[in-house]
């Protein structure tokens, strides 16, 4: 266990996996000099049909060859205000009618505002499967304090606060011990979910299947 500043720190990370698509047709790898749906000059045009959460599609407007840019996971998110469909991810948490969500995510994820005990403190949804996550207290949800992309909940138990931190594809959850002493030995975290099957690993990891057994997401095992 690390300690710092007698804090000690329980943390388990939630996401969604995604498959990495590549795309033939001779494409190369680079950055574009510029973001364009039509080309001006020799800036290069968004083949934005193409596009997806982890891709980019280039074409250079003199000679048609394409450049695929590719990055290792969810880089941009559907947008019905971008010109090309898409837009950069932007993790700060907004107020929604259902609690917080960050503001452009590749995943639909809800924390809870503290305004209803009965509702989980997390909820992560996507491709009509979804995953919630309770908090280990008896006293209800608190509200959180909201900071970028981080909402944190005080005194969900006797010394201990939680942290939820919106990630691209998911987010991650984090125990801060402020009293050994007073805090309990140990914290239980509900889990509920629709259309997936939760298992675990032999190393402790959360896996998560759906109907046809392909593993989609899943939680490495709790650090402290």
């Amino acid at each position: 266990m690390n300690v710092f500043g007698g804090r000690s720190r329980i943390r388990t990370i939630l996401c969604l996996a995604f498959a990495v698509l590549l795309l033939g047709g001779g494409a190369t790898s680079r950055r574009p000099q510029a973001r364009a749906d039509a080309g001006s000059g020799g800036d290069p045009i968004a083949v934005s049909d193409q596009w997806g959460v982890d891709r980019q599609v280039w074409q250079d407007p003199t000679d048609g060859h394409l450049t695929l840019d590719l990055w290792g996971g969810p880089h941009q998110a559907p947008s019905d205000t971008s010109s090309t469909g898409w837009a950069p991810l932007n993790l700060s948490l907004q107020p929604t009618t259902d609690g917080y969500s960050p503001d452009t995510a590749d995943a639909q994820v809800t924390f809870s505002d503290g305004s209803d005990d009965s509702a989980p403190v997390a909820t992560l949804a996507q491709n009509d499967a979804s995953l919630s996550v309770g908090l280990d207290t008896s006293g209800g949800v608190p509200p959180p304090t909201i900071e970028g992309d981080t909402a944190t909940y005080p005194g969900i138990a006797p010394g201990v606060d939680a942290t939820l931190t919106a990630t691209a594809a998911g987010f991650e959850t984090t125990y801060l011990v402020q009293s050994a002493d007073s805090a309990p030995q140990v914290l239980d975290i509900p889990l509920q979910v629709d259309g997936l099957t939760a298992t675990l690993g032999i190393d402790g990891s959360l896996i998560l299947t759906d109907s046809t057994g392909t593993q989609v997401g899943g939680a490495e095992p709790a650090q402290m």
